[in-house]
């Protein structure tokens, strides 16, 4: 018996309806209204720097619509940063957020102009002041790169509360936790019942509509028996967990900023351990495995963990699905960065995503 491992990406989600893209997080944001309900109080809501940025920068379409493209601006955030710093040119930290965060009254919503609001900033100035709605300005000691290096990366994980909030209170709000109410427009086909899973994505719905089953009518639930690996954590887990960053930095960019990788915060989240727990358990079974790829767009700051998990064990099928040709060509080319022409020649198939026969995600009415 061939034994089926998943490999799920935000693509699944959107599958299934979830609002979980960026730009769907940013532009609920947008609204004055709704950052109350994320930050829980009005009072309570203050300028993040991460979130600023990247509304302004979407708002001047300088960035694409897919999570890589939030990742790689993170990276070059941090990068411009430390070749800033390196070369005293501290009076263009503020250029590279171009942020000045306005409330539009008339709108209710949040507007950017081109001013950063800065106090005397010069080669020797210790301190950068960064004004919010609230009149309030937090300090920033630009002189120490470390305690900036930390600042910042505060502001990321507050902006990746927001965000575990925005999943939480938004877009899975209309999830029942009604068992017999579930239901999905899909069913899974063309797998077995016992799986392994690595999850990319941060919510649990593969788990919400196919692990249980149960009987309704002439319908019979999916039921699967699985291991899961939520290699960038889970909602619901507490504290927060949630890993959100970049690919690795070369040696230009000081240590201290390492933390904003994703290989520094899967190891301080504890994320890697599942992970590393799958990968023993698929080097060691000797069956026939097949690896299907669902909505991940196998992109560079994942290529390390696809890589070692691909090439964990090499008898098996890596079942690549897309939902249209523009996909798949990015596919195919990404597929060849993580393992090499051969692997790819041997082991590789595309598959469209709802293909009747072949596909893994078939809407019930065409089952």
């Amino acid at each position: 018996m061939t034994i089926d491992v998943l490999i799920l990406g935000n693509g699944f989600d959107l599958a299934h309806g979830l609002k979980t893209k960026y730009s769907d997080f940013l532009n609920y944001c947008k609204n004055i209204e709704n950052l109350e309900v994320l930050y829980g109080d009005k009072q309570k809501i203050k300028l993040n720097l991460w979130l600023a940025h990247f509304i302004n920068i979407t708002n001047q379409n300088k960035i694409g619509e897919n999570w890589i493209d939030l990742e790689d601006e993170i990276f070059n955030v941090v990068e411009k940063i430390c070749n800033n710093l390196k070369q005293s040119n501290l009076e263009d930290f503020g250029k590279i957020f171009n942020l000045a965060l306005k409330i539009d009254n008339k709108n209710n919503n949040f507007c950017f102009d081109d001013l950063f609001v800065n106090s005397q900033i010069c080669k020797n100035v210790k301190e950068y002041s960064i004004k919010n709605h609230s009149k309030k300005s937090i300090k920033v000691d630009i002189e120490n790169i470390k305690y900036l290096s930390n600042f910042l990366y505060d502001q990321l994980r507050e902006f990746t509360v927001l965000f575990t909030n925005y999943l939480n209170n938004v877009a899975l709000k209309n999830l029942t936790p009604d068992i017999n109410n579930r239901t999905s427009k899909f069913r899974i086909k063309n797998i077995n019942k016992k799986i392994i899973i690595l999850n990319f994505n941060y919510t649990n719905i593969f788990e919400y509509f196919y692990q249980i089953g149960w009987n309704r009518g002439d319908e019979l639930r999916d039921v699967f028996e699985i291991e899961t690996s939520y290699i960038h954590g889970n909602i619901n887990d507490t504290p927060c967990n949630i890993v959100l960053g970049t690919k690795n930095f070369d040696n230009k960019v000081d240590a201290c900023f390492n933390k904003f990788t994703k290989h520094y915060q899967r190891h301080k989240y504890a994320t890697i351990e599942k992970y590393q727990d799958l990968l023993s358990l698929i080097k060691k079974i000797e069956q026939k495995l097949a690896f299907h790829i669902i909505g991940h767009s196998l992109d560079s700051t994942d290529r390390n963990i696809l890589k070692h998990f691909l090439m964990a064990n090499t008898n098996s099928t890596i079942n690549i699905y897309y939902h249209d040709e523009r996909i798949q060509e990015i596919l195919m080319r990404n597929i060849n960065l993580i393992i090499d022409e051969e692997e790819v020649m041997t082991r590789v198939r595309f598959i469209s995503l709802h293909d009747k026969e072949r596909g893994i995600l078939v809407k019930k009415e065409e089952d």
